[in-house]
């Protein structure tokens, strides 16, 4: 593979006014759901404990995630959202506006007018991240090796056409994992089969996995099950990414709509994640990367067991998630394994080190 040189800013795509008003109202829906959860909560005597923000994403820890939320959804100027991969760092721990690890940075910060101009300066050369991805690639079957989209603050660096940065690679890893574990066969089997796999993603962060699954496998129904706070940018990232495709706010008003099979993105908000079991969906994968072992014990015992029954006798889980014990939080898998009777850890031979977390099927 060859590196062709950095992608700037002055290389992608700008939105258009008609995609900067569906932001809008994205924003706008996402942030009545986030107002009115403490009502719906009551409402549905859903226990308080599980439904808000806890451990990692609690609202007395500081987390830079809050800070963006509220800067976009309640002023999402045009400027902001065309650039939305700016104020995403809490998700990946990648500041793409500096192209360097997010420790110190802060997402709410101005973009500088000449960003292309400093980041000449600063990052002449491309970054350990781009190797590794060149060594992965080695072992990575063509048909594997997606893209991110030229748009929406995405730079980085040029490898034979595909934009590479930190972010794509830890996304392109897990991407591998499924591919080398045989998941990725058993989706697609399952697709000449029945015609589409159902795919649930807890904590999508801003929809960076969910882009490369989508494109290895189209047809899919794809639920993404996050904080209000942060199906934001996941809802946001993903309707602007797939404007063809049938994106869905769920705001538990019509729990039909869940079982509709339209290939499209569904957003769900964490408080009304029973409703997948109400309706009886059955999920070929289910997907957690990081954020269980952000989570309270009590939260990732409630997930666990509502995977299990929408798993049926044929879905896995996937998860990838470190012991997070040492910052006072939990590690998951002491949990989790409580509610699953097989667990593989897996092993690679694409990928040169596992970034974060150990990853195991359930």
């Amino acid at each position: 593979m060859k590196i062709n040189g950095r992608v700037r800013l002055a290389d992608l795509a700008s939105i258009s006014q008609e995609e900067y008003e569906k932001a809008v109202l994205i924003c706008s829906k996402v942030r009545a759901i986030e107002e009115e959860r403490s009502n719906y909560v009551k409402n549905h005597n859903i226990d308080p404990e599980v439904a808000f923000p806890a451990a990692n994403w609690g609202e007395g820890s500081g987390n830079d995630f809050l800070d963006a939320y509220r800067f976009i959804a309640i002023n999402p100027t045009y400027k902001v959202i065309n650039h939305l991969r700016f104020y995403t760092q809490f998700f990946t721990g990648y500041n793409l506006k500096t192209l360097s690890p997010a420790p110190g940075h802060t997402s709410v910060s101005d973009i500088p007018d000449n960003l292309d101009e400093i980041l000449d300066k600063t990052c002449p050369e491309p970054d350990l991240w781009v190797h590794r991805y060149i060594e992965m690639m080695r072992k990575t079957p063509v048909d594997l090796r997606v893209n991110v989209p030229k748009m929406l603050g995405e730079i980085g660096w040029d490898v034979s056409g595909i934009t590479v940065s930190h972010d794509l690679y830890v996304y392109q890893e897990r991407l591998n994992l499924l591919y080398e574990s045989g998941v990725i066969d058993e989706l697609s089997r399952k697709v000449r089969e029945k015609g589409s796999v159902t795919i649930v993603e807890i904590g999508g962060g801003f929809g960076g996995l969910a882009n490369l699954i989508r494109q290895v496998i189209p047809q899919v129904n794809y639920f993404i099950c996050d904080l209000p706070e942060s199906l934001l940018f996941s809802s946001l990232y993903l309707s602007l990414v797939f404007p063809n495709h049938q994106h869905t706010i769920y705001d538990g008003a019509d729990s039909e709509i869940l079982i509709k099979n339209d290939l499209g993105f569904k957003f769900i908000p964490n408080f009304m994640f029973d409703d997948l079991k109400t309706v009886d969906l059955q999920v070929d994968l289910a997907i957690n990367t990081l954020s269980f072992s952000e989570m309270s014990e009590k939260q990732v015992r409630c997930y666990a067991e509502s995977i299990r029954h929408l798993l049926k006798d044929s879905g896995v889980l996937f998860e990838q998630n470190q012991d997070n014990r040492s910052v006072g939080l939990i590690y998951c898998k002491e949990y989790i394994t409580d509610y699953f009777t097989n667990r593989e850890t897996l092993k690679t031979i694409s990928i040169p080190g596992i970034t974060q977390g150990i990853k195991s099927f359930l």
